[in-house]
Formats: structure tokens, sequence, C-alpha cells
């Protein structure tokens, strides 16, 4: 989105801000996936159960979810 913005504008500091947006999103991408139903397709997603919510079995089991390798999981349940 930030791409239309820059793309339509002529404030250069605006311009200059979707950059910065565009490389912080870059970094902040620890894993990624789509499928071909959805070629294309982007956007972000943090799962972040609440409280009362249990956490999903599937972020402990690489081999269930590519995203479980990171520290993600442990995170929750030290946030518990």
């Amino acid at each position: 989105a930030s791409s239309f913005v820059k793309a339509a504008t002529r404030d250069r500091s605006l311009s200059a801000a979707t950059t910065k947006l565009d490389a912080a999103y870059r970094t902040a991408i620890v894993r990624e996936a789509h499928s071909a139903d959805n070629p294309g397709a982007t956007g972000m997603v943090l799962y972040f159960p609440t409280p009362k919510q249990s956490i999903n079995g599937a972020y402990g089991d690489p081999a269930k979810i590519a995203f479980a390798d990171t520290a993600w999981g442990r995170f929750l349940k030290a946030y518990r």
C-alpha cells in the first residue's frame, strides 16, 4: 500500500516516510508463505492469542508450521 502512496504523492517527506515504512516491513518478516490460490497476496499477521485462549500447539512443531522454529512460541508461553 505504501508504494501506491509513494507513486501518488509529490511530497518529499511523505515519499521518504513510505521508503522507511517499506524497509521496516521487509525486516519485520520472519517467515513468508502463501498459496497458489492467492498469488501475489501480501500482508502481515501476528499470532498473539489472548490470555483466555489456548496456544495453538502447531507453534511448537516446525513440521506443522515453519514459524515454529522461532522463539515466538516460547515467548507466548513466557508472556502468560
